[in-house]
């Protein structure tokens, strides 16, 4: 039983990911997904126009973005584009859907995230390693002072005929002040 109201709640069970879910989250380059989520975008924003519906596949960009990266092609494939030659197409039936850009969206937030915590991770262990290094160097440090110190303490030794201090009552200042 929940809370004061006596009901129960239903717990969320997570929901297996469609084909495109699981495609997206096979592709592990953030510039894949934002060029995804732009294609998804402009085809659901256009959808009459053709120039958002044909990819060529040389085009550097594209080919840096997406034909070289792991899983990129799949998850167009999942959206319903068509390879026809050196271009992927997406035929006039299939739409895209905001939905599916939010998706794409998601994916590559989530990626960044991933990639910013470990980051986070391996700044650690350099942090780990630097402190490691530190403790070597005191350590060295206190060694060496223990052999030999490096300087010797300062001894006093007495002055012929007295100290010579010069003082402002020596030079006639500030007589009258105390008085």
């Amino acid at each position: 039983m929940a809370s004061g109201s006596g009901m129960m709640r239903a717990a969320k069970l997570a929901e297996a990911p469609t084909p495109f879910q699981a495609a997206l989250r096979r592709v592990k380059s953030e510039a894949a997904l934002a060029t995804i989520g732009s294609l998804v975008k402009n085809v659901a924003m256009y959808p009459n126009e053709e120039k958002y519906r044909r990819v060529r596949l040389s085009n550097d960009k594209i080919r840096a973005r997406i034909v070289v990266v792991e899983g990129a092609l799949e998850v167009l494939e999942e959206l319903g584009w068509k390879r026809e030659e050196d271009n992927m197409v997406l035929p006039r039936n299939i739409n895209a859907t905001m939905v599916q850009f939010r998706q794409v969206e998601e994916a590559r937030e989530k990626l960044v995230r991933e990639q910013r915590r470990m980051a986070g991770t391996q700044r650690t262990t350099l942090s780990k390693e630097q402190q490691r290094l530190r403790e070597q160097l005191e350590a060295d440090r206190k060694e060496r002072m223990a052999e030999s110190p490096v300087t010797r303490p300062s001894i006093a030794k007495p002055l012929e005929g007295g100290p010579k201090i010069t003082t402002a009552g020596d030079l006639g200042l500030n007589k009258n002040c105390c008085n």
